[in-house]
């Protein structure tokens, strides 16, 4: 049976984000079928494993064939936790993305034909289950403007207002005007997370000759701190209050 459905996905540099699921932007290829108990990806006769370590900052993530496999674990994962989905459907996918305001203009044609593809059927099993999926169609919008959207009416009762979207490695605004959007007053700083990130663990080796993973300084943010000397955590936890965190 053929069934159409609306699967909106944000391409970030340190997550994906789907509307049911979050995981890390990396991706690892095998030829073989991975081991008993790891979830994965098949697709074009390969095996796809999510993965921690997630991609280098890429401003246009069209130039690597990664983000395509990640959008298809993304629609991949949406689709098993659908109970409308049945063995056999052919599934038409529409598919919102989100690109930073300042990028807006110059990526997003780029972008919906890129996550497009071809619009052929598109083949693939994920946890031993078997889908038949085409992209119909993909919409971009900007970042903010689909935040703001979910408090529009409030918004529309001020004069100006901005939305500010902080992410995995650029932090994104964009000024509304009584609640339309004004892309001449927008810009994404490279002032996100992996930043943080950078800044911290470049600390550690020259102060202590200590190599710190994200996951350690995401445990030590998040109260996490008998893992770790002290002064470990009292140095990651300056640098993370000296950027309001």
């Amino acid at each position: 049976m053929i069934k159409r459905i609306r699967i909106a996905i944000d391409h970030g540099n340190r997550n994906i984000k789907t509307v049911h699921t979050v995981f890390t932007t990396g991706i690892s290829e095998s030829d073989i079928s991975p081991g008993r108990g790891t979830d994965y990806l098949e697709y074009n006769g390969k095996f796809y494993v999510p993965s921690n370590r997630r991609i280098p900052y890429q401003r246009d993530k069209t130039a690597d064939q990664r983000f395509f496999l990640l959008t298809l674990l993304g629609i991949a994962k949406e689709l098993e936790l659908n109970p409308n989905i049945e063995k056999g459907d052919l599934i038409q996918v529409q598919m919102p993305i989100g690109l930073p305001p300042k990028h807006f203009a110059e990526l997003y044609d780029k972008y919906e034909t890129f996550f497009r593809g071809t619009g052929e059927m598109i083949q693939f099993n994920y946890k031993q289950k078997e889908y038949h999926v085409t992209i119909t169609d993909v919409m971009a919008f900007p970042q903010d403007y689909a935040a703001i959207m979910l408090q529009h009416r409030e918004i529309c009762a001020y004069p100006k207002g901005v939305g500010v979207d902080i992410g995995g490695f650029t932090t994104d605004y964009l000024m509304f005007r009584s609640g339309i959007e004004d892309m001449e007053i927008c810009d994404s700083m490279e002032t996100g997370i992996i930043s943080l990130y950078n800044r911290i663990t470049a600390r550690m080796r020259a102060d202590y000759d200590v190599l710190l993973e994200e996951a350690d300084i995401d445990s030590i943010i998040q109260g996490k701190k008998e893992f770790y000397e002290e002064k470990v955590v009292r140095a990651v936890l300056q640098e993370a209050n000296q950027c309001g965190l």
